[in-house]
């Protein structure tokens, strides 16, 4: 069905605005997407860790954040950089400018104190999840499944002087808001493989990117919805049905992976 077929069917019971109904069938999307997991794709990254020496750090004319020297540094706009050695500037950055082959600029602001000064950086440890993002299904590396750690469970990820990041074969990985980190740092080349749960992101859909099965579970998300704003005490019978359909698809879902 589409957004607006499903619509009409929750204002026959909330009698509301079509546009508030649209709002919380998006809305409803979102949530079962999340919580069953029941859209996937594949995220493919290559991953081909580097190092590099930085000669020298200067204020970038562009744009007022700090400009580092590094001769054929090989990196792109958006990659991740661990800078370490320095005074000031040491943790990860992401590159936001390459001024030339040799010269980068990140997104940390330029201090004078830091000019002219020796240090290095490390890349592949750390890459921008996919827009769609929704939730990692499962992930693999070099062939074989990772599974993540909490990142307060970990009680390394640099090496002694706290900056440079401690390198080896990764075997683990862990979720930075909307960044995906690799640890410890890979020193092998490789690439991530993973199956992940995805929103659509378009921005006025026409109709649910779920299967057509479950568009009736977005009419109760809906209809509870915007009975509970209304103050309708009604909204408890179609929370239940919403969240025994949840129950249901996940207990499926369990079932068809043990096969």
């Amino acid at each position: 069905m589409t957004y607006l077929e499903l619509a009409d069917r929750v204002l026959r019971i909330s009698k509301g605005l079509r546009t508030e109904a649209l709002k919380y069938l998006y809305e409803a999307e979102k949530d079962f997407i999340i919580k069953t997991q029941i859209t996937q794709k594949t995220w493919n990254q290559p991953v081909t860790p580097a190092n590099g020496t930085i000669t020298d750090v200067a204020d970038s004319a562009i744009s007022g954040y700090a400009l580092f020297t590094s001769p054929a540094h090989g990196r792109s706009v958006n990659d991740y950089v661990q800078v370490y050695g320095t005074t000031g500037y040491n943790g990860w950055q992401q590159i936001t400018i390459v001024d030339d082959a040799n010269s980068f600029t990140t997104d940390h602001a330029y201090g004078s104190a830091e000019a002219s000064i020796s240090a290095f950086w490390q890349y592949g440890f750390m890459f921008d999840l996919p827009s769609d993002y929704a939730g990692w299904v499962r992930v693999e590396w070099r062939g074989s499944q990772i599974n993540p750690i909490n990142q307060n469970d970990y009680d390394f990820s640099a090496q002694t002087d706290g900056f440079q990041l401690l390198e080896g074969s990764a075997y683990t990985f862990w979720i930075e808001g909307d960044r995906f980190r690799l640890v410890p740092a890979p020193t092998d080349t490789s690439a991530i493989v993973m199956a992940y749960s995805n929103y659509d992101t378009t921005t006025t859909p026409t109709s649910p990117i779920i299967p057509t099965l479950y568009h009736k579970y977005l009419i109760d998300y809906a209809i509870a919805t915007m009975l509970e704003v209304a103050g309708d005490k009604r909204d408890d019978k179609y929370w239940a049905k919403y969240n025994e359909a949840v129950t249901t698809v996940c207990v499926n879902n369990a079932l068809n992976y043990l096969h």
